[in-house]
């Protein structure tokens, strides 16, 4: 079977690098605390770069809301908005080793923001483009991919987009990798009363969606 394309607006940071220099953070203070040193990565949601905690030095990944429409108080906006804090908010409550963890979040601008560990290493989707783990590795990822998952769902949260590029691998060379999952922008709350799914709308990846979606 060949490999499915990625997911239309997901760009390498090879490609947005290229648009660096017309970003419109690089090389500024976010919120007087985060200098933007790179961007990492752009989708049509959101942008995440690499930046300085000033007062620390810490390196952190910082992921800022992208403007979907020209309108800012347009239903599309507003529900990409609602979605960005509400996966800020649900990853505030989720500390797990293999979740990535939330270090701050607020507002620039107008627009919402997160800040996340800095990860060094490769996201599964990678990893198995370059080679197949040995079966002891296979073992590792999916004991922790599970670890984390049962966290999430301790806490009556669903994922909604378990797939290779959604799972950080750290130290995907050793024979002890640890996973992490990220990216909770269409998770949802079990017992929450707010939808911002519209009616009859189908959320994730196609290519990874259980048979009966």
């Amino acid at each position: 079977m060949p490999e499915a394309p990625p997911p239309e607006g997901i760009h390498t940071p090879a490609k947005a690098a290229a648009g660096v220099r017309s970003d419109p953070y690089v090389g500024r203070v976010l919120d007087g605390r985060y200098a933007v040193r790179d961007l990492i990565a752009v989708s049509a949601m959101s942008r995440v770069y690499k930046v300085t905690q000033l007062r620390s030095g810490q390196q952190y990944a910082l992921k800022i809301l992208a403007a979907r429409t020209a309108d800012p108080d347009s239903r599309d906006q507003h529900v990409a908005r609602e979605r960005f804090v509400r996966e800020a908010t649900t990853l505030a409550r989720l500390s797990h080793p293999n979740i990535i963890s939330l270090a701050d979040y607020g507002m620039v601008e107008g627009r919402p923001y997160m800040v996340m560990q800095f990860l060094d290493g490769q996201t599964l989707q990678q990893l198995l483009r370059d080679r197949t783990p040995s079966p002891r590795q296979a073992l590792r990822l999916c004991d922790h991919l599970c670890d984390a998952l049962e966290a999430a769902h301790s806490q009556g949260v669903v994922h909604r987009d378990i797939k290779p590029s959604n799972v950080f691998v750290l130290d995907p060379d050793s024979h002890e990798p640890r996973v992490l999952l990220f990216d909770f922008g269409i998770a949802k709350e079990v017992d929450e009363s707010a939808d911002l799914t519209g009616v009859d709308a189908v959320v994730g990846t196609v290519w990874y969606m259980a048979p009966e979606q």
